[in-house]
Formats: structure tokens, sequence, C-alpha cells
């Protein structure tokens, strides 16, 4: 199944794109915390996806979780 590879490259360049403040401002107000974090709870995903593309979909989303964290008013 390739179902979860586009979602893995979007949430590469996320975490590449917040690795500073520049990439992490123009996420903020924009609800995307809440939008990572339903990722790796949404049936769909968990029924559709293979599990080790679900389980670097969790990883990603928490790294880019991580990375919005170090900026204070990403938390």
């Amino acid at each position: 199944m390739e179902k979860g590879v586009y979602l893995i490259h979007l949430l590469e360049s996320f975490a590449n794109l917040t690795f500073n403040d520049y990439g992490i401002e123009p996420l903020l107000g924009k609800n995307a915390i809440a939008q990572l974090s339903n990722l790796f709870q949404t049936p769909y995903a968990v029924k559709n996806l293979n599990p080790e593309d679900h389980k670097k979909i969790n990883q990603l989303s928490l790294r880019v979780l991580g990375n919005m964290s170090i900026n204070h008013n990403g938390k």
C-alpha cells in the first residue's frame, strides 16, 4: 500500500520547515497542532495504512509537534 507515502513526504517537509521559527510561525493560529494530533488517532488512518507507514506518520507528527513547541508562541 502506498496510501501513506504522500503523507509521510508531507510530514517530512513539515519537520524540515519547523526546524526554526521562520517555519513555525506561519503554522501558529491555524489549528495545525490539533490537525497533527488527529492524524494518529483517526480510524481511517489505522484501518487503511500499513502498520509501518502509520508508525512513521506518528513519529513525524510528533517531531513536528516537538519542533513547534520550541517556539514560545507554539506552546
